[in-house]
Parts: structure tokens; sequence; C-alpha cells
């Protein structure tokens, strides 16, 4: 999906991932995501995109050791390389993290207004990861794509009922809190992982 790249990719005008930190001489690693799909409760873009990040960030790529024109790269299996002189053991070189820069996650708002009838004054009701329900009944959905830094990556909002700057202001406040819980959340799953395999779990 082009959302999921929009967001996880590029943001801001600086990528999430490093392209120095994978570039291999002329060459650099080729890393894809696959997100499929199971089923649909609704809010199926911030479940990709969070998936997505934590699957960068818990990849860890085969390091390299560039001597002039020689290169060496840790791997398992033999790979066809241009100018490949040996291999590193796993035990000489661990594989190492991509070089994420900031992890953007989104979070969808789906917005309820009262009927033209009762002629209230009240602002429109958000209400934040909506079910497929929800999103089919609400007036209007908006998705923030935000990082931990309290910065605004992407913000969508394709048409439907029409939201006031007060109510916008509001929602990007609480997403911002949302987000950095998020954030940690992830970040002491993967830390907690990572102990685990130190350790020589699986």
């Amino acid at each position: 999906m082009r959302w999921i790249e929009k967001r996880c990719a590029s943001s801001r005008g600086r990528r999430c991932a490093g392209i120095s930190r994978t570039a291999l001489i002329a060459q650099v690693w080729s890393v894809r995501v696959d997100v499929h799909f199971l089923d649909d409760e609704g809010n199926l873009l911030d479940c990709a995109c969070i998936a997505a990040i934590v699957a960068l960030l818990h990849f860890r790529r085969p390091d390299v050791s560039v001597v002039g024109e020689d290169v060496t790269i840790v791997r398992r299996r033999l790979l066809c390389v241009q100018r490949l002189t040996r291999q590193h053991s796993l035990e000489e070189r661990v594989p190492i993290p991509l070089a994420i820069h900031h992890t953007p996650f989104c979070l969808t708002f789906a917005f309820f207004t009262a009927p033209a009838s009762t002629a209230s004054s009240e602002p429109a009701l958000a209400v934040l990861d909506p079910s497929h329900l929800e999103s089919q009944m609400s007036t209007g959905t908006l998705t923030l794509t935000l990082n931990a830094q309290r910065e605004i990556c992407v913000l969508s909002k394709a048409g439907g009922q029409p939201i006031e700057l007060e109510t916008l202001m509001r929602i990007i406040h609480l997403g911002a809190d949302k987000v950095r819980d998020l954030d940690a959340l992830v970040k002491a799953a993967l830390a907690k992982d990572a102990k685990r395999r130190d350790q020589g779990g699986y």
C-alpha cells in the first residue's frame, strides 16, 4: 500500500531509514516489508504502520567490511556478490540494525457530529482507533502520522465533515501523547526481545 510507504519511508523530507548505512560501494541493501492482512476489524492503516515500523526496528542486516576493493559480508548462505573475498562468521561480526532516524506512527480518528435537525453547537466527537463499523458510520476521518519528538510527519483528511481548528489542535495534542506512549511500548518490547536473544532464546 502506498499509504504505508508514504508514512514509513519518508516523512517531513527525511527518510525513516538511513541510506548511507545500507550502502555497499555502488550498491545498497534492498529491504522490503510485506504486510499481510488476515482480517479487517477496522483501522488497517494504523496496524500496518506499527507492524512495518517494528519489523524495520527488529531487522538485522549482515555486517560488511570494505578494504580497498575487497568486500567481506557476514552471512549464513553463500551469495553471489561482486569482489567477494571471504566470509565473516557470525561469531566474528554480529548482524547490525538499520539506521532508523525516527519512528513515525499513524493514528486515525473518526468524527461524529450531531444530526442537523438537533441544531447542536457541540464540536465533533473524535474517536481514536475506530472499528470498521465506526468508520462507515462516521462523518469523516483524519489520519495523523507523528513521531515521539511530537513532529507531524503526515496529515491526511480525504473529504468528509469539516472540522474546526480547535478540534484539530486538540486531537494533535492527544495524538502526540499517544504516539509517545506507543513508542515507549515498542522500545520496551524490542529491548525485552533483545535481552532474551542475548541469553540464548529464540
